[in-house]
């Protein structure tokens, strides 16, 4: 895919500027998989923004469910992160044919992890609700919702190992297809339910969870239409999975599912921090994590996009091609975030009306939001390099990269910020310190190239 010759120009150029035909292959994977990431999010979106007409406690409750539920999805992410680069790297290698055997290999181990994650989901979210939030209204609603939300934690696993392998393939356009139909179900299912529209019973936020589930199950009997159209002759369901496939997978995949899994508690306990300092300032964080997550979902799809072509380059053994498209993929990222970044900062109240009734609270929420979608921009920037990282097979590298500073300088500075009663702004200031030391970090550790010698 190295189409000029970089040898000759100036090593910031080549990181920088990206040709035409580079940015269309990018957008061509990234696309798509934007698409494909707002399945996961805009359920938690719309979820936020129609039980946000029930009150604080419903807001708080569903924000605090939707956390749990996506610390267990982590361990089921770092499966499609493997899939992903090792389905690249075959295509690399130009042995398409073992694609489809990587897919089922990933099946059966999505299979596995999503039916163990469930029967946890019911076992431990009850006891787990308790610690994180003490007001009983709140941990009602939240319950309440996981009740009907926990069963998708096996069909996301199935859904979204489907499309690391369009992705990695490069038909990334079926994932979008299916995610798209997702996406319109769960708009559908959530206005019935919720709120008892077309003659069905009015759920509230047990409405909530069922709708995104049965969201979810549409979208995934899409994929497997796909797949037996388009992915038989890769090999897909073609024989057994062979066993160094599955070992490939989960030794590649499980510092992924390490980082996604201890990446997500952090985040439930940024939201057993908020919560203490009031159920006001919960729902406003609540609301302005869900912005966040829609301004900055770019960053999936062109992380997954550096994933692809990075794995790609690598199994064609050019590690410098690997090494440009890692810089080129991110900066194309910081640019795409920051315009987003700066509209939601401009126009922040215009954004949060959508979602309150209470105008105390939507006016607590401005200030910290437009501290967090910078935070966003920056930690987005990061994660590209992250997944470029994955595509090549550093996912430990990864992993450490993103915990480190979460565990090290945001969690205790918060935990400090909490206890001195500085209030949601400081919160979402620290948060933004931490984002700017991690993006950093990656860039170093990219730079670095160690990544070059990992094969997989």
């Amino acid at each position: 895919m190295t189409t000029l010759n970089y040898e000759t120009r100036p090593p910031w150029q080549v990181n920088v500027v990206i040709e035409k035909a580079r940015l269309v292959r990018v957008s061509g994977l990234a696309v798509p998989m934007i698409a494909a990431a707002l399945a996961t999010n805009v359920m938690t979106f719309v979820d936020t923004l129609m039980v946000g007409h029930l009150g604080n406690a419903a807001l708080g409750g569903v924000g605090i469910g939707g956390q749990l539920f996506f610390l267990l999805l982590a361990f089921a992410l770092g499966l499609t992160a493997g899939v992903q680069a090792m389905v690249a790297r075959r295509v690399g290698e130009d042995r398409l044919d073992q694609t489809g055997k990587v897919l089922n290999a990933g099946i059966l181990l999505a299979l596995i992890a999503g039916c163990v994650l469930v029967a946890l989901g019911y076992l431990l979210t009850p006891l787990v609700f308790g610690v994180i939030n003490d007001d009983p209204l709140v941990i009602e609603e939240g319950l309440a919702y996981l009740a009907t939300r926990l069963p998708s934690l096996l069909l996301m696993g199935l859904t979204l190992t489907f499309r690391a392998y369009w992705v990695g393939v490069s038909l990334a356009k079926w994932s979008m297809v299916s995610i798209i139909t997702l996406s319109l179900a769960n708009i559908l299912f959530n206005y019935m339910l919720i709120f008892g529209n077309f003659g069905m019973p009015r759920m509230e936020v047990t409405g909530a969870g069922l709708g995104s589930t049965l969201a979810v199950l549409t979208g995934l009997l899409v994929n497997v239409g796909f797949a037996l159209k388009f992915a038989l002759g890769n090999g897909f369901l073609r024989g057994l999975p062979e066993p160094t496939q599955i070992k490939t997978i989960v030794t590649v995949a499980y510092p992924e599912s390490l980082r996604q899994a201890l990446f997500s508690v952090g985040v439930v306990l940024f939201y057993v921090l908020i919560g203490q300092i009031g159920t006001q300032e919960l729902a406003a964080f609540h609301v302005v994590i869900s912005i966040c997550l829609i301004a900055y979902m770019p960053h999936i799809g062109i992380g997954g996009a550096a994933t692809t072509l990075v794995g790609e380059a690598l199994g064609r053994k050019d590690a410098s091609d690997a090494r440009i498209w890692g810089w080129q993929v991110s900066n194309v990222g910081l640019v795409v975030l920051t315009v987003l970044g700066v509209a939601v900062a401009f126009f922040p109240e215009a954004v949060l009306s959508l979602f309150f009734v209470d105008e105390s609270t939507l006016a607590l929420a401005i200030i910290p939001l437009q501290l967090a979608v910078f935070a966003h921009v920056l930690d987005g920037y990061a994660k590209i390099l992250g997944s470029a990282l994955i595509g090549a097979g550093a996912t430990q590298a990864a992993m450490r990269l993103t915990l480190l500073p979460q565990y090290l300088m945001l969690l205790p500075l918060l935990a400090l910020s909490v206890f001195l009663d500085y209030g949601l702004i400081t919160a979402m200031s620290i948060f933004l310190a931490s984002t700017a030391l991690t993006a950093l970090l990656s860039a170093l550790v990219w730079q670095r190239g160690s990544w070059q010698q990992i094969d997989i």
